[in-house]
């Protein structure tokens, strides 16, 4: 299917679903796991996560679903298709916005555990080459979009992700990519308004701006 009609299908499911309800949603789901656990075509896995969307904005997302995409999702952020990495950042901020503050921070958490040990093998030279003659940055960018992504689904961090978050940012804001910049300046903003600004946070927001 083509882009137009993968959305268009993904808006029939969220209508199907407004008038069936839960039983709509449970029929849907294992269809949703197979796509997005499927190796090919791409455009299966990006409908795959157009229709967890759909799920996910109703009020009937199976929780067995949401746990499920706390392991699938992570894989796709790596995908050789931007479009596919786009939505499963999307759907990883529909995830968060779903869970308890606790399940926010420790999503959050692991995401930027992951960001910054890509960050680390970004910084090794041999890595750096084979990187940038392949596909780039663009995985690392997806990463930032993911952690950003994590921050706008919860409520106000705990000083642990604080720190984490601040720490990534420190080290993204210096890159040599200017998309993996920009991402790490969306994330300070984001995390301002989640604490306010002061401090740390100011410092790095001025020298994102700079």
């Amino acid at each position: 299917l083509r882009l137009w009609e993968r959305q268009r299908a993904a808006d029939e499911l969220a209508s199907e679903i407004r008038e069936g309800g839960e039983e709509v949603a449970m029929a849907a789901y294992p269809q949703i796991c197979a796509a997005l656990a499927s190796r090919t075509p791409w455009e299966l896995q990006h409908g795959g996560l157009l229709f967890c969307q759909a799920v996910l904005q109703s009020a009937h997302s199976p929780v067995v679903m949401e746990q499920d995409l706390e392991t699938l999702i992570p894989g796709l952020l790596h995908h050789l298709e931007p479009r596919v990495r786009a939505e499963a950042a999307q759907t990883l901020r529909l995830v968060g916005s779903r869970w308890s503050p606790e399940q926010q921070q420790q999503l959050t958490l692991g995401v930027a555990a992951e960001l910054s040990r890509r960050l680390m093998v970004a910084g090794d030279p041999v890595e750096q080459q084979a990187c940038e003659e392949t596909q780039g940055w663009s995985f690392l960018e997806s990463w930032i979009k993911a952690l950003d992504a994590c921050l706008g689904s919860s409520g106000t961090p705990s000083t642990e992700v604080v720190q984490q978050v601040i720490l990534i940012a420190s080290q993204a804001l210096d890159h040599t990519n200017r998309f993996v910049r920009e991402g790490a300046a969306m994330v300070v903003g984001s995390l301002c308004k989640l604490c306010g600004t002061g401090g740390h946070l100011d410092t790095i927001a001025t020298r994102g701006v700079a």
